[in-house]
């Protein structure tokens, strides 16, 4: 078998394995009530992380070995720092439109966090999500599918990603956020570019819900503890107004275009602006013309997608 099928069977694998377990724990709930919100955290994590290390073991390779992890200095630290940021308002317009069709999968969340130590909130929810998801998303599955190109590469991986979270409603954004994550290791060279991102937009979301459990209780328990604008939106959109979602998604249009200004002026820093270049204006493709062909969509990708897509829309119109 192929290594592309390979990768398609792990993910309907992992995405099995996580339905599983969040079946399991509310049976469990049912019987004995609510488990810690740390337990389930880090039970979801163990559920991605632990097939990909088999995986990985299985083919003879190292975590290590799966991705460029070349040391950030302080110049890229601030310019992903600021990516997260910038990937806020957009989240926020994608998470409130679909929302609207699905509602809210996560809501809830901030209030279990709110009683909870602020630096476990950090560890759990920042560095853990940061470290584990990206070694499996970023290193093992935009890793595996490089060989196909950048853009067969990131929107497979993305879709995996957003497909993982296992509702409709965050679909929408971890899908986009999944490729301005593989932008970002492709503008640096290194995965730790991608964990800076994805540590920077959950950190924002542990701190807006330190900040809202603080001076806001009615817009916390609407918050839903991903972005920073959800709350925000979630209360001015109540009457669904049109001005509202315009108004969301011109923010979101601008957010969008300065994350592009600052991926090009991480591939500047790093000397890789020629590279991105390269990449996305026909270099790459024609590179990778001159080789045996490989597709991303073989029957065991395929069947992967849309086992988990049937899933996902069943689990999410049935709640």
């Amino acid at each position: 078998m192929d290594r592309i099928s390979k990768l398609g069977l792990l993910f309907l694998g992992t995405f099995l394995l996580t339905v599983v377990l969040s079946l399991i724990l509310g049976g469990i709930m049912r019987l004995t009530g609510p488990i810690p919100v740390y337990v389930t955290l880090v039970l979801s994590q163990a559920a991605v992380f632990l097939p990909a290390g088999l995986f990985l073991k299985r083919e003879g390779k190292a975590w290590g070995q799966i991705a460029p992890k070349k040391r950030l200095g302080l110049g890229n630290v601030l310019l992903l720092l600021l990516i997260a940021v910038c990937t806020e308002p957009v989240a926020a317009f994608l998470n409130t439109v679909s929302s609207m069709l699905f509602g809210n999968a996560v809501a809830g969340l901030s209030e279990e966090m709110m009683d909870l130590p602020f630096l476990l909130n950090v560890l759990f929810v920042a560095v853990m999500p940061a470290i584990l998801e990206e070694l499996v998303f970023r290193g093992v599955f935009y890793g595996g599918f490089r060989q196909l190109g950048f853009w067969k590469a990131a929107l497979g991986s993305a879709l995996f990603f957003g497909l993982m979270h296992g509702n409709l409603n965050q679909f929408t954004y971890t899908f986009v956020l999944g490729i301005v994550l593989c932008f970002s290791i492709e503008a640096v060279g290194s995965i730790r570019a991608s964990m800076t991102i994805h540590f920077g937009i959950n950190f924002i979301s542990v701190y807006l819900v330190r900040v809202l459990s603080t001076y806001s209780e009615e817009i916390l328990s609407a918050a839903s503890g991903e972005t920073v604008l959800e709350s925000a939106a979630a209360q001015t959109f109540g009457g669904m107004e049109i001005y509202t979602v315009a108004l969301l998604g011109m923010g979101a249009l601008v957010s969008a275009g300065i994350c592009g200004v600052l991926i090009w002026l991480l591939a500047r820093l790093n000397n890789r602006d020629g590279y991105l270049v390269w990449m996305l204006t026909g270099g790459e493709r024609q590179a990778l013309a001159a080789r045996k062909p490989v597709k991303l969509f073989t029957p065991a990708v395929i069947g992967a997608v849309a086992a988990a897509a049937f899933v996902i829309i069943i689990l999410t119109f049935l709640a």
